[in-house]
């Protein structure tokens, strides 16, 4: 149902895994160094060994939407959600809400990226694929300004890795392409 594939940092791909999930998001956590999940399910899973494919519920998000695709802060500590335009800021020790965020842009359609985010240490993205369009926030939900990409349109893919934001198209259920923009 799910897959998640190993890339060297030039791209080459050195392995595919396979999981019984259905995965909206796959984040990297750095505090305990493992990859977490969240499931349309609305459930947020740790990857225990990639290998084996074994993995853990941590909890089970009933209040977020199943089409949520949220983001892991840098520190490990805390996990965003957008729902169309709305941030829910979660601690991740022991799923407390710990602040709302309202009136960001993106769009209403969760194919077009209206529940995805990405975070890093200083700023939060969100983003309209259909338009390409990114737009950058600070932790607080200040509006910083908005980018114009020229790749990538899958909604569900907008990520924050390696000081790149990241964006994918669509590989309808094979391996999309993914493309990483220096925003700042």
């Amino acid at each position: 149902m799910g897959q998640i594939s190993k890339f060297t940092l030039d791209g080459i791909k050195i392995g595919s895994y396979k999981f019984e999930i259905d995965m909206r998001s796959v984040m990297y956590n750095p505090a305990d160094k493992k990859l977490y999940v969240y499931t349309y399910g609305q459930k947020l899973y740790k990857i225990m060994d990639l290998v084996q494919g074994i993995y853990s519920e941590v909890f089970h998000f009933s209040e977020r939407s199943e089409q949520t695709a949220p983001a892991i802060s840098p520190n490990g500590k805390l996990i965003y959600f957008m729902e169309y335009g709305e941030v829910y800021v979660y601690t991740l020790k022991n799923k407390k809400l710990k602040a709302t965020l309202s009136g960001l842009n993106t769009t209403d359609n969760a194919a077009e990226g209206g529940t995805a985010i990405a975070v890093d240490k200083k700023y939060l993205y969100s983003w309209n694929a259909s338009q390409q369009t990114a737009y950058i926030y600070d932790l607080k939900g200040k509006y910083q300004k908005s980018v114009k990409l020229n790749q990538g349109d899958y909604g569900f893919s907008l990520s924050y890795a390696n000081g790149l934001l990241w964006v994918s198209t669509d590989g309808n259920y094979e391996e999309g392409t993914w493309y990483g923009y220096v925003v700042e």
